[in-house]
């Protein structure tokens, strides 16, 4: 199997939330992917790419979408991949409360 990337920690206070509404302003749908042991982000762009994504309670994360890897990890800022799976787990905890 192959291994998930580092975890990075994340400063959420610096996270362009706006990402979220530019480019096609498609939502983003995040799944848990059993096989491979992390959330996966479909691109909304190219359906048949996929990203790794996942986010600890910790603040820590990862995602294997080129933004991520070559600008934001580098500022400690999450992709909108990783907003995104913010969001829905909040979501998600509002929903079970």
């Amino acid at each position: 199997m192959i291994p998930l990337p580092e975890y990075i920690d994340l400063d959420f206070e610096h996270a362009d939330f706006g990402i979220l509404q530019r480019g096609k302003n498609e939502p983003i749908a995040i799944s848990w992917d059993t096989g491979h042991r992390c959330h996966v982000a479909i691109s909304a762009t190219t359906p048949e790419v996929y990203y790794k994504v996942d986010l600890l309670c910790d603040g820590s994360g990862f995602c294997t979408c080129p933004s991520f890897k070559d600008v934001q990890s580098k500022k400690h800022r999450p992709c909108k991949h990783i907003i995104a799976l913010d969001l829905q787990i909040a979501k998600k905890g509002k929903e079970e409360k």
